[in-house]
């Protein structure tokens, strides 16, 4: 039976970062983090840091905005025969800092997620199936609620492998964010192992991974991807909504990241990366409508990772 490569989605990462940066850290659970670069069998913990530099703020609104953020993931991966599952938990602490005379819109949020993924590929079969499921829970420090800052995400779908090393995917994604309607998305991508040394992928985005010796020791990858997350506020007036709730935030942006990781001969490694960060915008929502959108001209994030893999 042929090896077979099934892919994982995943779109919302309520602890990654929001619209001024979108880190990618080894161990994370997003779609192109699964594979890149790839995790190893067994437990994988990572201890995360990055700053998005300050960013104009954009359309009249003064001021500027930068973000340094923590990220602590823990991941668990067990492969059988060509099937796999991946469990990922991940909490993220975001600093926000708006300044140069803008106004103080949220300031530090706390994030959490777990997320589980199985790949199943059909014995003596081209075909395959993979499952997911996401939780997420996203609040800014003070009177907002974690669980009032739920977003979901679950997929579905089939794999088809056309000829060795290229796969195709497809399938439907459902999205349950704060302060939304849940949406229905059909979604379709590939994974293209070109040769011992490079991999394709694409889904919210196209992602190349490059290892260097073919022997996962010192690999480069190049992302560029969608992002977006959710969280809640605290308390406050919000005048649409003519009374005072704590409203929701949808942090949007384009991201290219190029980055690289170093494993050592033990179980250790360390990731660094650099990144460029696009079309970012803030979404502000009560009682399901939006009522207020802040954008940030383009800005860059540079990140770190230590971490280690039983």
């Amino acid at each position: 039976m042929r090896h077979k490569k099934l892919f994982a989605i995943l779109t919302i990462v309520g602890l990654l970062t929001t619209g001024a940066q979108a880190q990618q850290l080894t161990t994370s659970g997003t779609f192109l983090d699964i594979f890149s670069p790839e995790v190893p069998v067994g437990i994988t913990i990572g201890q995360g840091v990055s700053y998005a530099f300050p960013s104009n703020l954009k359309n009249g609104v003064n001021g500027d905005v930068s973000v340094m953020e923590l990220e602590t993931t823990l991941s668990y991966k067990k492969a059988w025969n060509e099937n796999r599952l991946n469990v990922t938990f991940n909490y993220g602490y975001s600093d926000y800092d708006w300044s140069g005379g803008a106004t103080s819109y949220f300031s530090d949020v706390n994030q959490i997620e777990l997320s589980a993924i199985y790949q199943y590929q059909f014995e003596d079969s081209d075909w395959g199936a993979y499952a997911m499921a996401s939780g997420s829970l996203g609040a800014e420090s003070g009177d907002a609620s974690l669980t009032g800052g739920d977003s979901y995400s679950a997929s579905v779908g089939a794999s088809y492998e056309f000829f060795k090393n290229f796969s195709f995917s497809f399938g439907v994604l459902v999205i349950s964010n704060l302060e939304q309607s849940v949406r229905y998305w059909p979604v379709a991508f590939i994974e293209w192992k070109v040769n011992e040394n490079l991999r394709v992928r694409s889904f919210n985005g196209i992602t190349l991974v490059y290892d260097l010796n073919a022997d996962q020791e010192t690999i480069l990858d190049f992302t560029v991807q969608y992002n977006s997350s959710s969280f809640q506020l605290n308390k406050q007036y919000v005048a649409a909504a003519s009374s005072e709730v704590n409203p929701s935030v949808e942090a949007q942006s384009v991201s290219a990241t190029l980055g690289v990781t170093h494993r050592f001969g033990g179980p250790f490694y360390v990731r660094a990366f650099a990144q460029g960060d696009f079309f970012r915008e803030y979404d502000f929502r009560a009682n399901r409508n939006k009522y207020q959108t802040i954008k940030a001209e383009p800005g860059a994030t540079l990140g770190f990772e230590i971490g280690a893999s039983f």
